[in-house]
């Protein structure tokens, strides 16, 4: 057996299966269009292989003839499927157009019905049977062969330069890869040097190139990076073209090489420049390029903002060029300038809230609270873990209207917001009057997202309103009632000129003192609610003995017991010593025992002189004297002494009066406004309540049955 004839076998047999082989091999591929193109290349180059090998099996004339001609019309086949393959991977699309798959067909029709019709015009090749190196049938090609062969060898030598071309891009192993593409090739040559007469007869004249398939078949699946199969170029540039609105690469030289599908659409500066120098046809764009990682590009009367990615393209360790992707990042830019701006607003707006002296709090559309500012903590003593995420109800004072009924936020939706009073309630349960002003916070699409409340405490304001009111009430019935006793007092004096006029006399003054101190009384309270003093350090057992004196020696009929202590400094008003006084002065002028004498009554001026120390707290007796001249005696004691476990200085006022009316109780202890049916005799008490208001002090009345009365004034240590 011809050990020659056994090697060729085995080679195109080999051939045969390694085409096969990685045919089924390339399924793997991702890419459809080079997976398609890649398992018909092989597939055809293992049935050219095989008809070589049977060729080479069966020495039989019209066999050989028959399989010879076979062979070429599938190898030519091949050709094509070589082209699709490599157009595919390099990521052209000459394989998908329909004009150039319309010329391939046409061209290898023609060249098909050529080699069918070789018998009868012998232009494509002459057989002749041969006996060495073995038998077998010898062709020699004729010049249509040739023309044929021109074709086919451009054809290929075209994919093998996309192929040798790509791979430094598809970031495959070139030196591996492009060694594989050799030995393709090199079958190819080996056919034209065999037909030629170039090599020694040991080689016979069959086509090799199925040899080089089998090459290439091995290479792929064993040298070459795994790569190409995983990611063809077409994907890389048209991914590139996805993510980028313009793609641009250059070779080492800095000649554009490629240009993606919109990069002349973004740049216009930048067609028909495939080939030529960037910097020069462009040379704005390229400085731009490679000097910063963002511009701006005026185009077309419209401004466009770009970010620039660059990546070097490397090929056998040396940079063989360098790809420009441009990202159109107007919209997001314009967005986070936008964004800025919001936030700008968004920071400014809560700086705005968090500075401000008023209670704000925010809720959702539910009238649940999100947010509370600074303001609101300090002015309601309420933190913010207390209230977020609960009802604004909390805030509801007892037996006061409800400012957050169920049904409100409903209601501002409709209304578009609100502006009221209400009473509210601090966390400690004190009451404070609030204006409250809540509105709507609306998206774009105008729904409502959320609301924002601002509480402006009004309490002051009530009370000026409430002061004016009861000046005005009080002023008009005593004013009213004292001026008429006077009048009637003058018109009997006139009347009766025989009787001795020394009572109706002292009336008259009696009244005129009553009208004098209420007119004190009044201002004195307007200053304190107004205009209140500041604190100051103030030794309240030097201050009450010091009234208490005073005030013995005014009523001389009273009995006033001192028990003073020794204490140490508190913070009040000045007007401390004109409460202590009308305390003094309230349980003498009530007393219900023996009667003070008209001298008392002639003795007590509106104002008492003091030492050059105690101009700052000149005092006033703002109590009218009682106008029966059987006014009674009375017991009443001051105390004044440390409270050790609380911190305070009390002023303890006691008598043996009737217990005091139960309207009278409620302004010394809460300022409780006085009603229109109440008068008393005067503001002494309501003064009382804001001297002690206006120190941060308390007052504490308790009476006893049948008589007795004991008032508390406390007043915190310094």
């Amino acid at each position: 057996m011809n050990h020659i004839w056994i090697a060729y076998l085995s080679v195109f047999g080999f051939a045969t299966v390694a085409c096969f082989t990685g045919a089924y091999r390339a399924r793997r591929a991702v890419d459809n269009d080079f997976r398609t193109g890649l398992m018909w290349l092989f597939i055809l180059a293992g049935v050219w292989s095989l008809t070589t090998a049977a060729r080479i099996a069966v020495p039989d004339m019209r066999v050989d003839i028959a399989l010879r001609i076979g062979g070429l019309i599938i190898g030519l086949a091949s050709i094509g499927a070589w082209l699709y393959v490599a157009s595919a991977y390099a990521g052209f699309s000459y394989h998908q157009s329909t004009i150039n798959r319309a010329l391939a067909l046409a061209v290898y029709l023609v060249i098909v019905i050529a080699k069918i019709t070789n018998p009868i015009h012998n232009l494509y090749f002459i057989s002749a049977q041969k006996s060495l190196p073995f038998l077998h049938l010898s062709f020699n090609p004729g010049p249509l062969y040739w023309f044929v062969a021109g074709i086919a060898y451009t054809a290929v030598s075209i994919g093998l330069y996309w192929l040798f071309t790509t791979a430094p891009q598809a970031r495959v192993d070139t030196t591996r890869f492009r060694a594989v593409l050799a030995l393709t090739a090199a079958p190819a040559l080996l056919d034209v040097l065999v037909y030629a007469d170039a090599i020694p007869t040991v080689l016979i004249e069959v086509s090799y190139a199925p040899l080089g398939m089998a090459f290439f078949a091995l290479g792929t699946a064993t040298v070459t990076n795994k790569e190409l199969y995983s990611v063809s170029q077409s994907w890389r540039r048209q991914a590139l073209d996805d993510i980028a609105d313009a793609v641009v690469l250059t070779d080492a030289e800095g000649r554009i090489r490629y240009l993606g599908s919109n990069a002349t659409a973004v740049f216009s500066t930048l067609a028909g420049s495939e080939g030529q120098l960037f910097e020069t046809v462009a040379p704005q764009l390229s400085n731009l390029t490679h000097n910063s990682e963002s511009f701006q590009w005026d185009q077309d009367g419209a401004t466009k903002y770009y970010n620039i990615i660059k990546r070097d393209i490397r090929s056998s360790g040396s940079q063989s060029g360098t790809v420009f992707a441009y990202i159109d990042v107007t919209e997001s830019r314009e967005a986070r300038l936008q964004l800025a701006e919001t936030e700008i607003k968004r920071q400014r707006f809560q700086q705005a809230i968090e500075a401000v002296d008023h209670s704000v709090f925010m809720t959702d559309v539910r009238g649940t609270i999100e947010y509370i500012n600074p303001a609101f903590e300090k002015n309601t003593g309420y933190d913010r873990s207390t209230l977020i995420g609960r009802s604004p109800a909390i805030l509801n004072a007892p037996d006061a209207p409800n400012a957050y009924p169920d049904d409100l936020w409903e209601q501002i939706q409709d209304t578009g917001g609100r502006e009221t009073e209400v009473i509210q309630q601090r966390q400690d349960g004190t009451t404070y009057y609030t204006q409250q002003t809540i509105t709507p916070i609306n998206s774009q699409d105008a729904s409502t997202t959320s609301y924002v409340v601002i509480l402006t405490d009004i309490t002051e304001l009530k009370e000026h309103q409430q002061h004016l009111e009861l000046l005005s009430r009080v002023l008009r019935h005593n004013l009213r009632n004292d001026m008429n006793i006077a009048r009637g007092y003058a018109e009997t004096m006139i009347s009766n000129t025989t009787d001795s006029n020394e009572n109706y006399t002292a009336n008259i003054v009696t009244t005129a003192n009553d009208v004098i101190t209420l007119a004190e009384q009044s201002t004195t309270i307007t200053d304190l609610i107004i205009d209140p003093p500041e604190s100051q350090e103030i030794n309240l057992s030097d201050v009450a003995q010091q009234t208490a004196e005073r005030i013995s020696e005014t009523y001389t009929r009273a009995s006033i017991d001192i028990n003073c202590k020794e204490t140490p400094p508190v913070r009040a008003i000045p007007q401390v010593r004109t409460a202590i006084e009308e305390l003094i002065n309230n349980a003498i002028i009530h007393s219900t025992s023996d009667t003070v004498s008209m001298t008392d009554e002639f003795n007590r001026d509106t104002t008492v002189a003091h030492s050059a120390d105690d101009e700052s707290m000149q005092s006033l007796s703002l109590v009218s004297l009682p106008r029966s001249p059987d006014a009674a005696k009375t017991q009443v004691s001051i105390t004044v002494e440390r409270l050790p476990t609380e911190n305070e200085v009390v002023v303890r006022v006691e008598d043996e009066n009737q217990p005091i009316p139960g309207m009278d109780r409620q302004i010394l202890q809460r300022g409780t406004e006085i009603r229109s049916v109440y008068h008393g005799s005067g503001l002494g008490l309501w003064l009382v309540y804001w001297v002690v208001m206006r120190s941060n002090g308390t007052v504490d009345v308790e009476t006893r049955d049948p008589s007795g009365n004991r008032i508390e004034m406390r007043f915190n240590q310094c």
